[in-house]
């Protein structure tokens, strides 16, 4: 694998999440973009990449309360590197506290096995600001190391 590069997929100038592929050359099909590939400044070795528990905390204070679903989004450096969305028509979310038991829900830390790492981080409220603690290992498969990693929270369906 010494050879090989990192390539994300992108769409309307946006990456597509999941795209992610390491191969020798980019595919000749669709709009590809190399990536950084050494995830930790070791060739990406996962193992001793997710070795790296310094904790690192983002936090994000969204403008309103009531969400319709929720959109996530990563940006590294203020371009967007990633996002997730859950759609519900039938649930609203009328209070920060129901917001951050779906986000960790979702990409938290599994309560029934909290040996195991979570997705992303764990989400936390803290007054009216939403904060997110990840390892460095995971701040940096979306943003590589010296990047400035943010987060967003948004309704998904607007009101």
């Amino acid at each position: 694998m010494a050879n090989n590069k990192a390539f994300v997929r992108y769409a309307n100038n946006k990456a597509v999440p999941g795209s992610l592929i390491v191969r020798k050359k980019a595919p000749s099909v669709g709009v590809w973009k190399e990536v950084n590939y050494d995830l930790c400044c070791d060739g990406g070795n996962v193992e001793t990449c997710c070795s790296n528990e310094t904790l690192v905390t983002l936090s994000f204070t969204p403008s309103v309360t009531t969400f319709n679903g929720i959109s996530l989004y990563f940006y590294c450096n203020e371009e967007l590197v990633s996002y997730g969305r859950f759609f519900s028509t039938t649930i609203t979310l009328d209070n920060l506290v129901d917001v951050v038991a779906a986000l960790n829900f979702t990409y938290g830390p599994d309560p029934d096995s909290p040996s195991l790492s979570p997705m992303i981080g764990n989400f936390l409220l803290d007054g009216d600001t939403i904060t997110l603690t990840m390892t460095e290992c995971k701040k940096q498969t979306f943003c590589p190391a010296g990047g400035e990693l943010t987060f967003e929270i948004t309704s998904a369906i607007p009101d």
